[in-house]
């Protein structure tokens, strides 16, 4: 029987990153996937995101104080990861991964 080797998150997230550069070009999807491998893909870079009430995904560009960036919906970015995640060849731990990190956005009221 084959062992199971249990990767620690920070290994998940490297393997994420190896596969992702090597497929990624638009530079909106480069600059989220970027952020959830806390690392910067793109200039000018995501500092932050969050999730509004209606469900869209803005972006906090580094060096700037309001969220001004509108990336869409949430559930156009999970199929947006679905997709990536196809053509990176990711593993399940490595999608699981992208998916926490989409599952993390912080909801805020804006107003």
């Amino acid at each position: 029987m084959e062992e199971t080797t249990i990767r620690e998150p920070e290994q998940i997230c490297q393997g994420c990153t190896k596969k992702l550069l090597k497929v990624v070009r638009g530079p909106k999807l480069r600059a989220v996937l970027g952020y959830f491998v806390r690392e910067v893909w793109t200039t000018p870079w995501i500092a932050d995101l969050r999730l509004t009430s209606e469900g869209g995904i803005v972006a906090r560009i580094e060096g700037e104080k309001d969220f001004r960036v509108d990336l869409g919906g949430r559930k156009g970015l999970i199929r947006s990861v679905h997709s990536i995640a196809t053509k990176a060849a990711l593993d399940g731990d490595e999608l699981g991964y992208l998916l926490a990190q989409v599952a993390k956005i912080k909801r805020e009221e804006l107003l």
